[in-house]
């Protein structure tokens, strides 16, 4: 703005009812000095706005972003309610924390990756997730975090965490966005993923993704038979289960209980126990094709190969007109999966595994 200039408040909202002139300045309540707030004096003010709320000496910054760093790694805040720490809001539940967590994320230079590494390496974060009766006795809600509370994986932690243990997920930095029909789905972060915010793809609304229109400081996260139901039968998950089963890592196991440790390990990052062992092995020779890693032909392969031939052809017109009124919903990654050969035993396991609550819920 070539020539700023400040405007008299409104009174009651009417423009000619005008009252005194208020100078560009920060908000007052978080001034240092509410009486005498720091005053804008570079242009528009914009900029002056933007340190001010950058400002060391504006604490409420840092404590509001170190809440939702707080909530992303355990559930939920000091303050469960990302978007108001004002008056209305509940009091910290560890106000010493926030506050020395806030004041080290300034020190620090504003650096959010030594903010969560401080966070992660913590022994805080490092609880286990088991029951304590004494300590469930004095804190049920588990406020003061004795305990890790349990939490099922949002839709993108989803997705990137079945492309990372099949080491097929595209880590490459940038670019533009992937419709969630394309091939470019099948390897990218799910960050990347193309949302129209007048169409949202139906599976995202299935895993609770919130309304794209409007800022959400927190996810409500719930359990619905559609998301068992896409890890059951979306190609996505089923193909990306056979490139594990079919990597060289895992083909190279000399025998078949290393197979099924090979498969704890990439999934769940631990050894099968001596029971977990058996009832895999007594499910992989109960199928027809044994043990092999190589399916024998059925009568319903053709049959899927049309359907996922129809799925790709319809993601692609999805993506070719993306922007158009009621456009019909798209099945992820459906144009890389063209075709759908039969699954052999050991697929079915992996499929079988990536469904466990273990798989999908963060512990």
């Amino acid at each position: 703005m070539a020539d700023p200039k400040d405007y008299p408040v409104l009174l009651r909202g009417e423009a000619q009812n005008k009252g005194p002139v208020v100078t560009r300045h920060f908000l007052s309540i978080l001034s240092p000095d509410p009486k005498h707030p720091i005053p804008f004096k570079n242009g528009s003010g914009r900029m002056d706005l933007a340190r001010a709320i950058a400002s060391p000496s504006n604490p409420m910054t840092a404590r509001v972003l170190v809440n939702r760093v707080w909530q992303q790694h355990f559930g939920t805040g000091f303050v469960p309610t990302p978007d108001d720490l004002g008056n209305q809001s509940a009091p910290p539940t560890d106000p010493e924390l926030l506050g020395y967590l806030a004041s080290r994320f300034v020190d620090e230079g504003w650096s959010i990756k030594k903010l969560q590494r401080l966070i992660m390496v913590s022994s805080v974060y490092q609880e286990a997730s088991t029951d304590n009766p004494q300590y469930a006795e004095t804190d049920p809600d588990n406020k003061l975090q004795w305990r890790y509370n349990l939490r099922q994986l949002d839709f993108e932690q989803m997705h990137d965490s079945i492309l990372a243990i099949a080491g097929t997920i595209d880590l490459t930095m940038g670019g533009r966005p992937v419709p969630i029909g394309s091939e470019g789905f099948a390897t990218r972060r799910a960050v990347y993923a193309f949302i129209d915010r007048r169409n949202p793809a139906e599976i995202l609304t299935q895993f609770n993704f919130p309304n794209p229109s409007v800022p959400t400081g927190k996810r409500f996260l719930t359990q619905v038979p559609q998301q068992q139901l896409f890890l059951m039968n979306s190609p996505l998950v089923i193909e990306t289960a056979r490139k594990l089963t079919h990597s060289s890592e895992f083909l190279s196991q000399s025998t078949d209980e290393l197979r099924v440790a090979e498969l704890y390990i990439a999934l769940f990052q631990r050894p099968p126990t001596p029971q977990e062992t058996e009832l895999c092995l007594r499910y992989v020779e109960s199928n027809p094709g044994g043990t092999s890693t190589e399916a024998a032909e059925t009568a319903q392969s053709e049959r899927a190969s049309q359907i996922a031939e129809r799925q790709a052809k319809q993601a692609l017109a999805l993506q070719q007109n993306l922007r158009r009124k009621n456009a019909p919903q798209a099945e992820p990654g459906a144009e890389a999966f063209k075709s759908r050969a039969p699954l052999d035993a050991w697929t079915k396991l992996a499929h079988g595994l990536f469904q466990t609550n273990e798989a999908m819920f963060l512990n």
